[in-house]
Parts: structure tokens; C-alpha cells; sequence
């Protein structure tokens, strides 16, 4: 029998189409499979330890402001000393550092009245901190005897009358530390200042202003 050129491809092609049917059926699979992978949902441990950058930003350092010095003072009354409290510097609160005997000091508390520069001292509380000018004088620092046993303000200060006209509440430093003060100084949170640089940098006043201000003060500058 003669056999036709073509009978011997038949089983070739049976076979050949058996294997591409299970090649394209694993391939299915497989794609069905990916699919599956894809849409998936990703467990929350699994996003937290994969990239971070891809998914959030990384947490910054949370950075912690150093804390400005606490002074323990009490409230200069007409009348005496009040309760004590802590005194702290802060973002609008800045302590200056005066003396009533200091022709300085109260020149500048002339300047901070003047209508040249009060506008700038809005939304601001500067306060007057004065240490026991007579244990100063004696040389001691010893804690001022209590606020019960005087009605006024001359144990503590050496021109008590001097108190009422300041532009801001007085108070008496009652744990200063010895050694020299220069008056007046401002404490802020950032450190302490001269007076003519807390006047133009800390509460930005002009120089204009500030030069109108000061000839207005009766004492003159040296």
C-alpha cells in the first residue's frame, strides 16, 4: 500500500496540538495565578517592613525645645510682697533685670512708655525683676524676711515709689544667685540681651523711633 506523504504528519499533529492545548492551559494557570497575587490585599505588617519611602514618608525626629531658666519670685504690691511664684521667660514674655537706684534702668523704663515705642510692646508682657537691693548693698543674698511682717515695699527695694509707674508687673527675685548683675538686663527664652538689642531685635523698634524716644527721656544716656 502506498502510503500518502501526509498520513505520517496526522499522529504529529494530534500530538502537537495535545501539547500546545496543556502549554496554553499552564499558562492560563499560571496568569490566573499572578492575577490573584496582584490583587491581593498586602497585610499592614507587610507594608511597614517594605519599603517605607514607596508607601510614606519616614517619621521625622520630633525635636524638644530646651526649656528656658525658672526664677521662684513673689508679686511687688503697694502693700507687700504676694504669693511666690515661677517665673519663666517665654515666647512673649521676656524679664528685665532692674534696679530702682539704676539712672538707666529708669531711663529705660521712660523709653518703653513713650508712645514711640509702646506699640511695639503689643501682644507682649515684659516683667520687672528686682533683686533685695539692701541685702545687695550688705553683700548677702539671704532669703528677704516674710512678706507678713511688712506692708510696703522698703525692706525690699531702695525707691519703692518707683514701682507703680513701671510698664509691665514688678517682682522680687527671691533666690538670685551672688556675684555681678549688670542693670538693666533682659532674660528671654534665648538668652539674656542688652537693652538696645532686645529694644531693636527682639521687639523690632526702628531706629528712628527709638531715637525719638530716648531724647524724650529726661536722663540723659552716658
Amino acid at each position: 500500500m502506498k502510503l500518502s506523504p501526509f498520513s505520517s504528519s496526522k499522529p504529529l499533529r494530534r500530538q502537537f496540538s495535545h501539547e500546545t492545548l496543556v502549554l496554553l492551559m499552564a499558562c492560563m494557570v499560571a496568569a490566573t495565578q499572578l492575577t490573584a497575587c496582584k490583587s491581593a490585599r498586602v497585610p499592614q505588617h507587610a507594608r511597614q517592613t517594605g519599603t517605607q519611602a514607596a508607601s510614606q514618608p519616614a517619621p521625622q525626629p520630633t525635636r524638644v525645645a530646651a526649656q528656658s531658666p525658672a526664677f521662684t519670685a513673689q508679686r511687688m504690691l503697694p502693700n507687700g510682697l504676694g504669693e511666690p511664684v515661677l517665673l519663666r521667660p517665654g515666647a512673649t514674655t521676656d524679664l528685665i533685670l532692674s534696679a530702682t537706684w539704676c539712672p538707666t534702668c529708669m531711663e529705660m523704663d521712660r523709653v518703653l512708655r513713650d508712645p514711640a515705642v509702646a506699640p511695639y510692646l503689643k501682644g507682649r508682657t515684659p516683667a520687672f525683676l528686682f533683686v533685695n537691693e539692701h541685702q545687695m548693698m550688705e553683700g548677702t543674698t539671704e532669703a528677704p524676711e516674710a512678706a507678713a511682717e511688712h506692708h510696703d515695699l522698703r525692706p525690699y527695694v531702695l525707691h519703692p515709689e518707683t514701682i507703680g509707674s513701671l510698664p509691665g508687673p514688678a517682682y522680687l527675685w527671691t533666690n538670685w544667685p551672688s556675684g555681678h548683675m549688670q542693670f538693666p538686663t533682659i532674660l528671654t527664652a534665648n538668652g539674656t540681651m542688652g537693652e538696645l538689642d532686645w529694644l531693636t531685635k527682639r521687639l523690632g523698634v526702628p531706629q528712628e523711633a527709638l531715637a525719638l524716644a530716648f531724647s524724650r527721656a529726661s536722663v540723659p544716656r552716658s
